[in-house]
């Protein structure tokens, strides 16, 4: 308890206990008394999560805009003034967002990314294939087994083998290119959340 006394945003804070409080506490298991436990609580952790509102996201420009506008907000008065970590950005999208992550994972703010069925063909949306030897943080690259748009071989199996980060590489079985990008992500959503909290939290 001596930390928490000492630490003005703790929940125990200006609460000191004595070796008689312990001992005196109602035991839990014996022989451990309730003083002895540690006290079960969550930390106030979470992710921003935030969408480029543009249908250009091949680029990485309105990611990259995102994330300025991210840590803007860290600097200034409101609800997210230094709150941000700054030293622990993911990046993820689907498809052309796929490749706006890896054009965006060549920014050093980057930690990890988690590029989602990523189409890489043709410098869709601005994306140059330059980008995928440039990652500044681990990767998990994800492929959908049906995917006849962002085909696994001509799509991901180049980010694959030409990436200069640690990969992980998963394909859900089953996922199509449209059924993954409706709704909630899918099979991914889980996956990707793991992912994240592995390298962000």
């Amino acid at each position: 308890r001596t930390n928490a006394n000492n630490n003005p945003m703790a929940i125990w804070h200006d609460t000191p206990i004595t070796v008689e409080d312990v001992v005196n506490s109602r035991i839990v298991a014996d022989p451990l008394h309730l003083l002895e436990c540690v006290m079960p609580c969550a930390g106030a952790c979470c992710f921003i999560v935030t969408r480029a509102d543009s249908t250009n996201t091949g680029d990485a420009d309105e990611m990259l805009a995102c994330l300025e506008w991210i840590l803007e907000q860290n600097t200034v008065s409101g609800p997210y003034m230094g709150r941000v970590d700054p030293s622990k950005i993911g990046a993820s999208g689907h498809s052309q967002g796929g490749g706006g992550t890896l054009m965006t994972g060549r920014d050093a703010r980057i930690t990890a990314t988690a590029p989602l069925q990523p189409y890489i063909l043709g410098g869709l949306g601005g994306f140059q294939s330059s980008s995928i030897a440039q990652q500044r943080g681990p990767m998990f690259l994800v492929s959908g087994s049906d995917d006849t748009v962002a085909t696994p071989s001509r799509n991901q199996q180049p980010v694959f083998d030409d990436t200069n980060v640690p990969v992980f590489w998963g394909t859900l079985q089953g996922a199509t290119h449209p059924g993954t990008a409706i709704g909630s992500i899918g099979g991914y959503r889980g996956p990707a959340t793991a992912w994240f909290r592995l390298h962000l939290m």
